[in-house]
């Protein structure tokens, strides 16, 4: 559903894609193609991005698709925390 009718933005190594969901809660897909890596690689990338969630609060009544690029991996963390903040700031 988000994937066929959802928004997207791109900032740095992150694609957000949303579309209207249930109200009062906030659904999160995270997604690290095997372009960015192997599995250890792909999997730290979702922690990282699990992690800069936590620091962000995003907006209720939204179901959100975080596609992973490859300068997740590289990046210093706060830099994807500024990546995440800008693209959620862009609804």
């Amino acid at each position: 559903m988000v994937f066929s009718h959802g928004k997207r933005c791109r900032v740095g190594g992150i694609t957000v894609l949303w579309a209207p969901g249930h109200p009062d809660e906030v659904r999160v897909g995270l997604v690290a193609s095997r372009r960015v890596g192997k599995a250890v690689v792909r999997n730290r990338v979702k922690r990282r991005l699990r992690a800069a969630l936590m620091e962000i609060d995003p907006a209720s009544g939204r179901d959100y698709v975080i596609v992973a690029g490859r300068q997740v991996a590289e990046a210093p963390f706060l830099t994807v925390v500024g990546w995440l903040r800008a693209t959620l700031g862009q609804r």
